[in-house]
């Protein structure tokens, strides 16, 4: 979704945020109430965004599952794009954080907050990060 299909989309969008394999398909595919968003155990499954329409309670809105987040330093735009498709799997997610009216950025109980979350939760909230 560009800039330009946003202001013409009159639903807010939602973006699902985290790192590789922390459950962000999983939770697009029970939002939509679609098996859409390819789940599995190995990291960096998800290479493209998923774009989906919920109803949540009568409010309507789009929501993005975007690819697991790989490397924060490319996401927070200090290293030069390379072209691969790593690197645009987070050149999309990063756009999409951009033009979100609301982030839930996801994390995995299982292995608890890593130092990773948190510098991610900063880059959310604007915090310059090293």
């Amino acid at each position: 979704m560009t800039e330009l299909e946003k202001n013409n989309n009159p639903l807010p969008l939602v973006v699902i945020f985290g790192r590789a394999n922390v459950g962000k398909s999983t939770l697009f595919n029970c939002l939509t109430e679609k098996r859409q968003a390819l789940v599995s155990d190995i990291a960096g499954t998800t290479r493209d965004s998923n774009l989906g329409r919920v109803d949540w309670l009568g409010h309507d809105f789009e929501i993005v599952d975007t690819g697991g987040i790989i490397d924060l330093k490319r996401l927070a735009e200090k290293t030069v794009a390379t072209g691969d498709i790593a690197d645009q799997v987070q050149r999309q997610a990063s756009q999409y954080l951009k033009q979100a009216d609301l982030v839930v950025f996801l994390v995995d109980n299982k292995t608890g907050l890593l130092p990773q979350d948190k510098e991610m939760a900063l880059l959310i909230k604007g915090v310059k990060v090293k």
